[in-house]
């Protein structure tokens, strides 16, 4: 079991601070542009060809990674996040990495591995649950501190004491395409927000749902494979696959798929005798995986912004298909090695753990308003990952709670993806802020806006925008609001960004204005990506409607800055004029490269 504990906790590590590079790694791309990071990320990930330079010190691998990540981790929790520190530190991971890989081939059993990697992630899906997805890698407070000391102090004395067991007879093989493995891990199979997203669940079901596949997939471990059957599991895996990315049978998919992919893990992780031992290998294959799940995640999520002359799922089961082309040597077969009882036990606590957390989070309620009017707020928030590349939903959330709203609009709201570190934003302010959530994806399921409020909802609904040559998919999500006897329409949304993309947002206007543009008491708003005099503006009738920033003489030129010089006007609050706007203002605050935009509506009498 101790071997077991040390992939675990150090794939747990890895796992935590590779998530948290993703938030300050997009930050970086803004400001370096998108198109040149890949070059940037291939570089990075060619560095552990660097470890050759440590081939001495091979029988210590373990020792030597658990321990560095172990303090590594701590040094990230003690200080505030910064890109160059998580560089040099994933830089310096990245070179001692290959003696680990080398290592766990020398004394590790191929169940063991398997079993390592699925606690790994079930302890990780634990730990994000228990914080509502936001990473305590990001929180500045004493339990994080505390949790991560004793996690890193138990990585450490796993691996010292794990650096005393006899190495094998054989060498564990470890294939190329596990880089897809750990990217589908990553993306689909163990991101708490997609799956809680897709499924349309809470939370709380979503990750009870995440450890019970890793469950079946550790049990599966007791059951022999065969090579020969690995036609029929990639098929599995592609069908599941294509499954969760079109939010069909999630849960199914989400068992099947996991419990495919460990199979034909396991199928591969063939042992070959150890004088056949050759070390450079090992640093050439760590290079390669470490370099195909760079850009498996890094296409996936550029995929939105420069869309790629395919389908973004093809990154994930393309691997698969060339396994199936390339392997037709059916004469290898792998006998069962049966995986410790504990683990399992083990994260079946965790679900119980999970499930309980779950059930005692207090509910929300809704505020009946008695007066016709409200204050409300729209906010592009940018993922909330703030200017310095940190994700920092509290600072949203604090700002919200002082000025004291009763509906809360918000744009660019991840849900899962890998830009804002995984987390679920929706759910996230839905629970900080003890308000109901109306999600609409966009882009994505894990991409779109949401409308948060503690008022009484009578009509909810969302709705897509015509693309167009957009880059992304973008959406309007609506409520209707009871305040006293009066009925008040609020639609959120989001246009195309981008200067060239002006007739498709006309095109996403004049969808919006066939609508609502004859519904009473009815407010658009949202980043529009509209300057006032555009010509995206004029289709909004003055004999209709009128800008709460405009009507109120707010002063304050901007609502988007990104630096000297980008500063525009491009987020507005429209209202149909039975409805009166006053007390208009704008906060300025890093928390985004959008300003938060607040005013009060009455509906006229």
């Amino acid at each position: 079991m101790l071997h077991i504990l040390s992939i675990s906790f150090i794939c747990l590590t890895a796992i935590q601070i590779t998530r948290a590079w993703f938030p300050l790694l997009y930050s970086f791309a803004e400001k370096i542009g998108f198109y040149n990071i890949p070059v940037f990320v291939l570089v990075v990930s060619c560095i552990p060809i660097l470890g050759l330079l440590l081939k001495r010190f091979h029988s210590y691998g373990i020792v030597i990674v658990g321990s560095y990540l172990a303090l590594l981790r701590v040094i990230i929790q003690l200080f505030a996040m910064n890109f160059w520190i998580m560089f040099v530190g994933i830089s310096l991971f990245l070179v001692v990495l290959p003696l680990a890989v080398i290592d766990i081939r020398k004394s590790t059993r191929a169940n063991d591995f398997v079993c390592g990697l699925l606690f790994a992630m079930a302890i990780d899906t634990t730990l994000q649950t228990f914080h509502h997805t936001w990473d305590y890698i990001w929180q500045r407070d004493y339990f994080s501190f505390a949790l991560t000391v004793i996690i890193a102090l138990i990585t450490v004395y796993c691996v010292w004491k794990r650096k005393k067991q006899p190495q094998q007879d054989e060498l564990l093989v470890i294939p190329w395409w596990i880089s897809c493995y750990l990217a589908i891990q990553t993306v689909l199979l163990h991101n708490i927000a997609f799956v809680a997203a897709s499924a349309q669940c809470s939370i709380f079901v979503a990750s009870v749902v995440i450890i019970a596949a890793d469950i079946v997939a550790i049990g599966s471990l007791f059951f022999p494979v065969k090579i020969s059957l690995r036609v029929p599991v990639v098929a599995i895996i592609v069908y599941s696959i294509h499954c969760l990315f079109t939010g069909q049978f999630i849960f199914p998919a989400l068992f099947a798929a996991q419990l495919a992919l460990n199979f034909l893990l396991r199928m591969y992780l063939q042992p070959v005798a150890a004088h056949q031992e050759n070390n450079y290998a090992s640093y050439v294959s760590t290079l390669v995986v470490c370099t195909l799940y760079a850009l498996t995640i890094l296409l996936y999520q550029l995929h939105y912004e420069s869309p790629l002359p395919f389908s973004n799922i093809w990154l994930f089961i393309a691997p698969f298909v060339a396994v199936v082309v390339i392997s037709m040597d059916n004469s290898q077969k792998y006998t069962n090695e049966k995986p410790p009882l504990a683990a399992i036990g083990a994260m079946i606590v965790a679900i119980i753990s999970v499930a309980i957390f779950g059930s005692l989070q207090p509910q929300i309620t809704e505020n009946v308003s008695e007066k016709a009017q409200f204050k409300m707020v729209c906010y592009n928030i940018h993922e909330a990952v703030n200017a310095r590349g940190v994700l920092d939903p509290e600072t949203i959330a604090q700002i919200m709670e002082q000025n004291q709203v009763h509906a809360v609009l918000l744009q660019e709201v991840g849900r899962g993806w890998p830009i804002s570190g995984m987390i679920d934003l929706a759910h996230w302010f839905q629970n900080r802020l003890r308000m109901k959530l109306v999600y609409a994806p966009a882009a994505s399921v894990k991409f779109g806006n949401a409308i948060l409020t503690n008022l009484k909802i009578t009509e909810k609904g969302h709705k897509m925008l015509p693309q167009g040559t957009g880059s992304m998919g973008r959406s309007y999500v609506y409520v209707r609001l009871q305040l006293g006897k009066e009925l008040v329409y609020v639609v959120n949304t989001h246009l195309q960004h981008k200067k060239k993309n002006t007739l498709v947002r006309i095109q996403q206007i004049n969808e919006l204005l066939n609508n609502w543009n004859l519904t009473p008491h009815t407010i658009i708003a949202g980043d529009l990506n509209s300057q006032p005099n555009g010509e995206e503006m004029k289709l909004f009738s003055k004999d209709r409607w009128v800008s709460a920033q405009d009507i109120t003489k707010y002063d304050y030129p901007f609502t988007f800055q990104k630096g000297k010089g980008s500063e525009k006007r491009i987020d507005w609050i429209l209202g149909s004029k039975d409805l009166s706007f006053h007390d208009f203002y704008i906060i300025k605050s890093d928390a985004s490269d959008h300003l938060p935009l607040f005013t009060s509506v009455k509906v006229k009498k």
